[in-house]
């Protein structure tokens, strides 16, 4: 029985649009025991032929032969920014951690209020029905990824 020699592991691969070609970027990392070489790299490579057409350890250069690989007719040299489009939610599709967060803060608020005005109502049950009542019509609450946490959207009300 012979001793299948062992190669790199192939940890991410991107199919690319390229007539004539079954073009991919892929990563993959690991020894090459046939070669006697060890991988930790993006390349590009056509998989129906085994040419490799761009290759680095950082991705930066590979999608960059990709793009001009890829390119059709149509194509500019200019670029233009494309903003990413926030998706919201209803208060109730947030997870349940940062719906209490919510309620415990309005219900703070309302506490201290309800003190100063000598209102005998429980602020966690006027937070909560206030919340579902105000924020389940219209999606307002999105991802802050800057902030790392789920901010409300005035302006969607």
């Amino acid at each position: 029985m012979t001793k299948k020699l062992k190669t790199p592991d192939v940890h991410n691969r991107v199919r690319l649009a390229c007539p004539g070609r079954n073009l991919v970027i892929e990563y993959i990392d690991g020894e090459d025991e046939a070669e006697g070489k060890y991988y930790d790299t993006w390349r590009l490579i056509d998989l129906n032929t085994g040419e490799v057409f761009e290759k680095d350890v950082v991705p930066h250069e590979v999608l960059s032969a990709a793009s001009e690989m890829t390119r059709s007719e149509n194509d500019t040299d200019e670029f233009e920014y494309v903003r990413e489009e926030r998706q919201y939610r209803l208060f109730k599709e947030l997870p349940l951690k940062e719906r209490m967060r919510y309620i415990l803060e309005h219900a703070q608020v309302l506490e201290r209020d309800f003190n100063n005005d000598g209102v005998d109502d429980d602020p966690i049950e006027v937070a909560t029905q206030e919340m579902n009542d105000m924020y389940n019509e219209n999606p307002c609450f999105y991802f802050d990824d800057r902030k790392n946490k789920w901010d409300i959207d005035l302006d969607r009300l």
